[in-house]
């Protein structure tokens, strides 16, 4: 879980200068490094598409939940600050205890409840970064 908060906040506050595809660039391929033995390890069928249509079911999954989420997140780290992006990071537990309720018939508990709970708490407490107001140029004067 710290790789992860370190990971935000190189996203938050160390890279301005990239857009928000280049950051996310860096992370993926940090992810593709770190996953690469594995996915050497297994056996090619088992995960590699087989057909026409399985590939068109991972393009979609992996546009819907990887780099469209990906993407709203990378450009959003900057704007927000470490603080908020971590906590809206945090997010993915209410959101897939959700999902397992709606889609899965899964029962919320009451320690499920109340964790979700608390990273909303977390969520809505978190202090916008505020921004340095620009100081106001005069406007250049004509020469006589």
């Amino acid at each position: 879980m710290s790789l992860f908060g370190f990971i935000i906040v190189v996203l938050s506050g160390l890279t301005g200068s990239l857009s928000p595809v280049e950051r996310m660039a860096c992370g993926m391929s940090g992810a593709v490094v770190a996953l690469l033995p594995m996915a050497l390890s297994m056996d090619t069928a088992s995960i590699i598409p087989s057909s026409a249509d399985h590939w068109l079911l991972v393009a979609g999954l992996g546009l819907l939940t990887a780099l469209i989420p990906q993407l709203l997140y990378s450009y959003a780290c900057p704007q927000v600050g470490p603080a908020r992006a971590a906590a809206a990071g945090s997010f993915e537990l209410p959101t897939m205890l959700a999902i397992g309720w709606l889609a899965f018939g899964e029962a919320i508990g009451p320690l499920e409840a109340m964790a979700a709970l608390l990273v909303v708490t977390a969520i809505l407490i978190v202090p916008p970064v505020t921004r340095a107001a620009e100081p106001v140029r005069a406007a250049p004067q004509p020469a006589i």
